[in-house]
C-alpha cells in the first residue's frame, strides 16, 4: 500500500431514489474535502419518468460527473460497485455512498484523515438517525454505531471485525483491486465480504466515529421481513468464509438494550419494537432455510428480487 490518498472519486448506485437524493448530492458537493469525480449508476426501471441525470447535473456543484444507466436486471450489489470503481482511472481512493445517506459537511475530510493517519485500506463513517427518526431508529443507530472509533487488523474473529458499511465508506483503490474487488454476485452485505477479504490479505480497516452521515429507515413489518430474509440468505451462502459465530448473541444483546430503552423512555413504542423483532426473526430464519423454499416464494420474500433472476 503506497502513500496517503489524495484524489477521490465517489460511486453512488441508485434505484428510484426519493427526493432525499437531492440532499445527498448537495452534501457531497459542499464537503470541506471535495471528490474529483462523481459516478452515479442508475438501475431504475424505464417506466420511471423522473430525469435522474438532470438531478445529478444540477445538484453536484462544480464536481466532475458521470451518469450511467444499467437495466434493473444488470444490477448487483457487488458487481455494480466494481463497475463504478473501474471508471476511476486517476483517483487514489473511492467513496461509496447510498442514495439516502446525507453526510455532515466534513465527513469526507474526517474519513481521509483517519484512513491516512492509520494506514488503512478502508474506513466507514458513523451513521446517525435521519431527521424525524422514530425512537426505534434512534436506539438502533446508537447501539450499532458507537461514538468510539475502531481499527481492525488480523484474521477476523467476530462480526464486528468486518463491519465496514458502504452507506458511507472510503477505500484505497489499489487495495480493492489487490483482493479482487467486491463479489460479482451477492444478495446483500457486500461490504462485509470486502472487509473480510481485506483483513485476510493483511490490510487494516477502520470505523471513524468523527465522520458522520444521517441514514436510517422506518421499516414496515413486511419490509423488515424482506430485509432480514436477504440477510439470512447472505449469512447462509457466506457462512464458511465470514465470522458469523457471534451474530445471534449480538442480535440478542441489541434487542435487550432496545427493550430497556423503550420501557424507560418511550413505552408507547413497545408494540412497534415487538413487531420489528418478530419481523427480523421470521425473515432471518426463512432466509437461513431458503433452500427449502421454491423460487417463487424466495423472490416474494426477498427485497433484492433481481438476485434471484441471476440465480
Amino acid at each position: 500500500m503506497e502513500g496517503p490518498v489524495q484524489k477521490l472519486g465517489a460511486v453512488i448506485p441508485i434505484y428510484n431514489p426519493s427526493k432525499e437524493f437531492v440532499s445527498v448530492l448537495k452534501a457531497l458537493g459542499s464537503q470541506t474535502y471535495l471528490v474529483s469525480k462523481v459516478i452515479v449508476i442508475d438501475s431504475s426501471p424505464n417506466i420511471d419518468d423522473r430525469n435522474y441525470q438532470k438531478i445529478v447535473e444540477d445538484n453536484c456543484g462544480c464536481l466532475n460527473k458521470l451518469y450511467m444507466r444499467i437495466s434493473p436486471e444488470e444490477f448487483d450489489h457487488g458487481k455494480t460497485r466494481n463497475l463504478g470503481v473501474s471508471k476511476l482511472t486517476d483517483e487514489d481512493a473511492v467513496l461509496f455512498l447510498t442514495q439516502d445517506g446525507i453526510m455532515s459537511n466534513d465527513c469526507v475530510e474526517k474519513l481521509v484523515c483517519f484512513l491516512n493517519a492509520n494506514s488503512l485500506s478502508g474506513v466507514s463513517a458513523r451513521q446517525l438517525p435521519r431527521e424525524g427518526a422514530t425512537e426505534l431508529e434512534v436506539i438502533e443507530r446508537s447501539l450499532t454505531y458507537p461514538s468510539v472509533s475502531r481499527i481492525n487488523s488480523g484474521v477476523p474473529r467476530v462480526i464486528d471485525d468486518v463491519l465496514l458499511s458502504d452507506v458511507c465508506s472510503l477505500f484505497r483503490i489499489d487495495a480493492l483491486n489487490c483482493v479482487g474487488g467486491f463479489p460479482k454476485k451477492i444478495i446483500t452485505a457486500e461490504d462485509i465480504v470486502i472487509a473480510n477479504k481485506l483483513l485476510l490479505a493483511g490490510y487494516k480497516t477502520g470505523y471513524c466515529a468523527e465522520a458522520t452521515i444521517r441514514h436510517s429507515h422506518k421499516l414496515s413489518f413486511t419490509d423488515t421481513v424482506k430485509r432480514y430474509f436477504d440477510t439470512g440468505v447472505m449469512h447462509t451462502e457466506w457462512n464458511s468464509e465470514i465470522p458469523f459465530n457471534n451474530v445471534s448473541g449480538k442480535g440478542t444483546k441489541l434487542v435487550i438494550n432496545e427493550v430497556r430503552y423503550i420501557i424507560r423512555n418511550k413505552p408507547s413504542e413497545f408494540v412497534s419494537l415487538v413487531l420489528s423483532v418478530v419481523g427480523k426473526v421470521i425473515g432471518y430464519s426463512l432466509g437461513r432455510k431458503n433452500a427449502l423454499l421454491n423460487s417463487a416464494l424466495r423472490r416474494k420474500l426477498s427485497q433484492n428480487k433481481g438476485f434471484w433472476r441471476l440465480t
